[in-house]
């Protein structure tokens, strides 16, 4: 293998742990993560910190082809027919407006700062109309990747992100059309031949393939992920089919069907979005699919935008700045226009979103890029400066726009966001959800080892039954924060769901966004997906395959599985949370703990440190700890 190549992915693994926390660091400013992955990716780039050099930029596009499929998929995954349906004439009528209105004033903004244009100043009026009309069909593309990438960080839903996706995974066929439009008539003008109505027949019936290719991939995927196999070689074959795609587009990109110049797999981003929409609207794999694509989005995407950031041409931006940031402004306002009054038009409900919708729409990436730079090949001369231009605004939006993105999907209200944990929580205080006996028997339990718990039920008759037998369950009519609030579910940092599954999600989802409970725990039923509840920190517990490992642990280790249990008399395995100011920076050695007393294990800010001796306590660390009950009492009076 080559040693270069060797090289660039070590730095490129190296940056990628990086970017991870700058992108957690991001989230302090109200930035999407994905802007802390750009912003690492330009400062090792080769036009700051030069980690990555120049000439080794062409390594990047073999993320693109890797991880823009990926995206892609995900992108058709997130599109619901039925909900897509509901909401036709809204996207419809947003498509068309902003496409109108971008076109209109891109245009009229060109012509407008010509004259402070050194390449446009002397041009005659036919060149001048001809770069006006492709500047603004650039202004007109956007970035799909990003608008999923932060879909899926804000775990977003509802009507605002269903209409948003389903405009912007249009926009990308749309803009393809229009931009071979724009040059159609760009060359009518300035060679004064007749218009190729040929050419856009031709473009849509390509688009068209290219959307029957992608069902036939959409069979490949569900093959895949049917397979009988472990889940990470199944996300692993759907990165080599998206590769596949990409390979395929770059081999077969002058084939043409025999006799006509309509080419297929010309558009690896449309192939995929279909494929992914396929599998996930008309295929029973839909749900393990989707499932696949959640496990592996936040890998791709790391590696994709930060990919992104490092091959940002900064250059680009010296040259023309001023003018970039006119253009950026005039998009941005443009946009926002356009939504609004699509929206409107349609009659978009609720209407508070219709201000909003233009934030969506901010990022360009990609397909931008492409197009932009087709200029500068389809007209030398004029074409490179004013493809350079266009650049510079691209990266501008590149790097501000996730953030206007992530604003409106929150203020929109459909984001899905952890709240912190509030300051007066009490510890070892916990709320179980469910009357059953398995739920009493915890109860009982916690009970005898100090905790403070309540019982909790959405069945009068389940509770009154309850009550008659001398124990005080509490009564929610319905599941929502307010309720939630009143049985003291903000107050307990633990708390246990045991009704069926999607009262018990609901349950998790209030306390996840609304209280910050350190502890979710949910009861699974057997075959029910955990992927949900694993998503915002729910931890999921199968009965029956519970028991199994208990079993295995009992025959493989059996004193391990004897204290987690409780059943070795006098001794006990807790969890102790360091609050004490006097503890914190100091070495386990120096702390002197009772002698029957053992450390197992040191968890900080949710990462597990295997201890030793030389370990030192942070404020805030949960400890793990074995020992006699009397002992243990002892340490947490000590760190507790």
């Amino acid at each position: 293998m080559d040693l270069e190549f060797l090289a660039v992915l070590l730095a490129f693994a190296l940056i990628f742990l990086a970017s991870r926390d700058v992108g957690l660091f991001s989230r302090r400013f109200g930035l999407p993560l994905i802007s802390g992955f750009i912003f690492t990716g330009v400062l090792v780039g080769p036009y700051v910190l030069e980690f990555i050099k120049a000439d080794q930029l062409h390594f990047v596009n073999l993320i693109d082809a890797v991880a823009l499929p990926f995206i892609a998929f995900t992108a058709g995954a997130e599109l619901h027919i039925d909900e897509i349906r509901r909401r036709a004439r809204a996207i419809a009528s947003i498509l068309i407006s902003l496409i109108v209105v971008l076109m209109v004033a891109g245009f009229t903004a060109f012509l407008v700062i010509s004259g402070s244009l050194p390449f446009m100043a002397d041009m005659k009026r036919e060149q001048l109309v001809a770069a006006s009309l492709l500047g603004a069909s650039i202004l007109v593309a956007k970035s799909p990747s990003s608008v999923v990438a932060i879909i899926k960080e804000l775990r977003a839903r509802g009507p605002f992100v269903q209409t948003a996706m389903g405009v912007t995974v249009l926009m990308d066929a749309v803009v393809i059309v229009l931009f071979a439009f724009c040059a159609g008539v760009a060359d009518v003008l300035l060679t004064s031949s007749s218009f190729d109505l040929v050419l856009l027949v031709t473009l849509v019936l390509e688009i068209v393939l290219n959307c029957a290719c992608g069902v036939l991939i959409a069979g490949v995927l569900r093959l895949f992920v049917v397979l009988p196999i472990n889940e990470r070689i199944k996300s692993i074959l759907i990165l080599i089919c998206g590769l596949s795609v990409s390979y395929l587009t770059f081999r077969f990109q002058h084939l043409h069907l025999p006799g006509t110049e309509i080419g297929f797999f010309t558009e690896p981003l449309l192939i995929c979005m279909v494929a992914g929409l396929v599998v996930s609207n008309f295929t029973r794999a839909s749900r393990e699919f989707e499932k696949l694509l959640a496990d592996s989005g936040p890998i791709v995407f790391t590696i994709f935008f930060t990919g992104l950031g490092v091959s940002l041409n900064l250059d680009v931006l010296e040259e023309s700045w001023l003018a970039a940031v006119v253009l950026v402004a005039v998009r941005f306002i443009a946009a926002n226009l356009g939504c609004f009054i699509g929206a409107t038009l349609a009659g978009y409900s609720p209407p508070r979103h219709r201000a909003l919708f233009g934030l969506a729409f901010i990022t360009q990436a990609g397909i931008s890029v492409s197009l932009a730079k087709e200029i500068g090949i389809l007209f030398p001369g004029w074409g490179g400066q004013l493809s350079t231009l266009l650049l510079g605004m691209i990266i501008i939006n590149t790097l501000v726009g996730p953030a206007f993105t992530r604003m409106g999907i929150i203020i929109a209200g459909e984001a899905h966001l952890p709240t912190a944990a509030a300051e007066e929580k009490r510890d070892r205080t916990a709320l179980i959800f469910g009357v059953e006996d398995q739920a009493l028997a915890l109860y009982q339990e916690l009970l005898s080892h100090g905790w403070q718990v309540t019982l909790v039920d959405i069945d009068a008759e389940r509770v009154r039954s309850l009550q008659r037998e001398g124990i005080v369950p509490k009564f929610v009519e319905q599941i929502s924060a307010e309720s939630l609030k009143s049985v003291g579910a903000d107050k307990v940092d633990t708390i246990v769901c045991m009704l069926d599954d999607d009262m018990n999600y609901k349950i998790c989802e209030v306390a996840y966004e609304h209280f910050g409970t350190d502890h979710l725990l949910a009861r699974s039923l057997e075959g029910s997906d955990p992927t949900r509840f694993h998503e915002i920190g729910v931890t999921v517990v199968n009965p029956i395959g519970a028991v199994v490992r208990l079993l295995d642990h009992y025959v493989r280790s059996p004193l391990a599985a004897s204290l987690l249990l409780g059943a070795e008399e006098n001794k006990d395995v807790i969890e102790i949370e360091v609050n004490n100011p006097a503890v914190h920076g100091m070495a386990l050695r120096d702390l002197h703990f009772p002698s029957d007393t053992l450390i197992l294990a040191v968890r900080r800010r949710g990462q597990m440190l295997l201890s030793h001796g030389y370990t030192r306590l942070r404020l805030g660390d949960q400890v793990t700890i074995v020992g006699s009950t009397e002992s243990l009492e002892l340490v947490r009076a000590r760190i507790g």
